[in-house]
């Protein structure tokens, strides 16, 4: 399911940044976009984050991982 409409990001590939470390809504946006544009979609990104039993502080160092082939480096 498409959870932001602004970047056309999937719940499925918001799941794989999670599972690739990714703990928080703000790298989910700087990775692929989604939440960085109206801002609707955050609500469920952390749904998303909350159901994984992602924590803060855990993150890992994902370089130059991206959502959709796009290159979108972390800062």
């Amino acid at each position: 399911m498409i959870i932001c409409l602004c970047e056309g990001v999937s719940d499925r590939e918001v799941k794989a940044l999670v599972g690739n470390g990714v703990r928080n809504v703000a790298a989910v946006g700087r990775i692929c976009g989604a939440g960085q544009n109206c801002g609707q979609c955050t609500k469920s990104i952390q749904r998303l984050l909350n159901a994984s039993g992602a924590r803060e502080g855990t993150q890992r160092d994902l370089g130059a991982t991206h959502c959709q082939g796009e290159e979108r480096a972390l800062d």
